[in-house]
């Protein structure tokens, strides 16, 4: 092979590799959830894979004592600590490939968890949140 073979060659060859690269890191813009590993990023919407379930818990700071008036929310629902930092988000819909909660109240570092759940099931979660300073 002569150089400019050699240069042709490795032209097309890195041409052949980068459309490779492009088509293989092609996104999907759709707005359906491609990630069937994670949860639904539709807050405020039923998904079409929701199932029904419930989440109890509690809410504490790092020394473990309770934070009441957390507000504690779900893409479909939401409720407030007691002063026990007990909450209960009862017969709610999840995502089917995860349930997301999130933890927020002034004075603190927001939270949240997500966890694998069951249709028709009941689970129970710790969250502990840091003081702002």
């Amino acid at each position: 092979m002569n150089s400019v073979s050699q240069r042709l060659y490795l032209i097309a060859s890195a041409v052949v590799i980068l459309l490779v690269v492009l088509i293989a890191c092609k996104k999907n813009f759709s707005g359906t959830n491609t990630n069937p590993g994670g949860p639904s990023k539709n807050h405020g919407t039923v998904p079409t894979n929701a199932i029904i379930a419930s989440i109890n818990g509690r809410i504490m700071d790092t020394t473990g004592r309770p934070i009441g008036g957390v507000l504690v929310s779900s893409a479909n629902g939401s409720t407030t600590t007691d002063i026990n930092g007990q909450f209960a988000l009862t017969n709610t819909n999840f995502d089917q490939y995860g349930a997301y909660i999130r933890v927020t109240k002034d004075g603190y570092f927001d939270g949240s968890r997500t966890m694998q759940i069951a249709a028709g099931s009941t689970n129970y979660t710790e969250i502990e949140m840091i003081i702002l300073k």
